[in-house]
Order: structure tokens, then C-alpha cells, then sequence
């Protein structure tokens, strides 16, 4: 017999009679149905694109703008990625030695200052509740030390997890800057 996947809703009211101690067993009902909606947006300056994947000092930055919007209320804790083509797990880039609190990306002859406003950081500093409906955005933004591969499409996983510890898988594609 198949099991019928929750919607968000139920499955946001499942979790919540289990916080008020009702006895659940979760772990083996299926997955819920998108709480979060994940839209991958291609990131601009100047009305110019800009690849998700290029070379910085020591390694490679990854860098993607996401659009996340919840489908029932949810607080999210953490964001990372995974790919097969990643030799070591990105970790979160780090603020710029020259410019104080502001994130820089030094890409095509070109140096770009980011307030922390436009940065969604991996391990969030504290968690990131989302209320139905809402919506949050920013850019993901990682390094790491090298890659395994020259195709300028890469699939990777985006994790999301929440704060009951419960991850969510969703598929995104990035643009890597092609050699010269």
C-alpha cells in the first residue's frame, strides 16, 4: 500500500502535537510535500549575469541567489549544498580582510562589495523563522577548495533544514565561469 504524501499544512500539524508531547512517531511517514518553495535566481550587477561557480583566492567561490518562500510556517536553521563534483564541503565565505563587515567577490576584473543585508549565510546566526506565505532572499555564499569538473552546468543539492532538525533536499542547477 502506498503511503499519500502530507501536505505542508498536515505535516505542520503533525510536528506541533508532537512538540505538545502527543506520542509520534514521524520517522516513518513520508516527507512533507515543499514546506519551503526554492527558486534559484540568476544573479546580476549592471544588468550583466554572473556564474553560480569561479575562482578565488585559495579555491573556488559558489555563490547563488536563492528566493525562498514558505509554504506553512517554518524556521530555518541551516543552508548547504552538496554535489558529487565538490572534493570538500563548502564552508561560509568569510568577510573581506580589506573592507570591514562587507562580503567581496573579485570576479572578471571586476570587485564587488556586499552588505551583509544580501547574504544568507549557511549556519545562520540564529534561526529564520518564515511565517505562511512569507518569503526571504538573498545570496548563498560558500567556498571551497577545488572542483572535479569543466562542464558549465553542475547540479547540486540544496539542504534546508529546519529547526526541528528535519532536512529537506531540493535541486538546483549552476552556471560555472567558463575558461578563457
Amino acid at each position: 500500500m502506498k503511503m499519500k504524501t502530507l501536505t505542508p499544512h498536515q505535516w505542520h500539524l503533525l510536528r506541533q502535537l508532537r512538540q505538545a508531547g502527543c506520542p509520534l512517531d514521524l520517522d516513518h511517514l513520508p516527507p512533507p510535500a515543499d514546506p519551503i518553495r526554492v527558486i534559484t535566481i540568476p544573479w546580476q550587477l549592471d544588468s550583466q549575469s554572473w556564474p553560480n561557480v569561479f575562482p578565488v583566492d585559495n579555491g573556488v567561490g559558489i555563490v547563488v541567489f536563492l528566493w525562498l518562500a514558505a509554504s506553512v510556517s517554518t524556521t530555518i536553521c541551516s543552508l548547504r549544498i552538496e554535489a558529487d563534483w565538490l572534493q570538500t564541503s563548502p564552508r561560509p565565505m568569510e568577510f573581506c580582510a580589506e573592507h570591514r563587515g562587507k562580503y567581496c567577490l573579485r570576479l572578471r576584473e571586476r570587485h564587488v562589495q556586499l552588505s551583509p543585508s544580501y547574504v544568507l549565510r549557511p549556519t545562520l546566526p540564529s534561526p529564520l523563522p518564515l511565517k505562511r506565505g512569507e518569503a526571504q532572499k538573498g545570496l548563498l555564499m560558500s567556498t571551497t577548495s577545488s572542483l572535479q569538473s569543466n562542464e558549465r552546468e553542475l547540479q547540486a543539492t540544496l539542504w534546508i533544514t529546519d529547526i526541528f532538525d528535519h532536512e529537506y533536499p531540493y535541486e538546483i542547477t549552476l552556471k560555472q565561469l567558463e575558461s578563457s
